[in-house]
């Protein structure tokens, strides 16, 4: 899409591998507009996406 970015570029600009691409979900645009932040609800492919990537980094999550 015009005026979009790819993986690729960004991790050459930054001189790093891409860990993960996250989907696009227009939930969280509406989210957004009324203030929650993103993943609050923890439902939806961008909070499966995270949850992935997360465990894939053995982050150790905060209740």
């Amino acid at each position: 899409a015009a005026g979009r970015v790819g993986p690729g570029a960004v991790g050459r600009a930054l001189g790093l591998p891409v860990a993960a691409t996250l989907p696009d979900e227009r939930a969280l645009a509406r989210a957004a507009d009324e203030g929650d932040p993103p993943g609050r609800s923890g439902r939806g492919r961008w909070a499966r996406a995270v949850r992935r990537l997360l465990d894939a980094l053995e982050v150790e999550r905060v209740a």
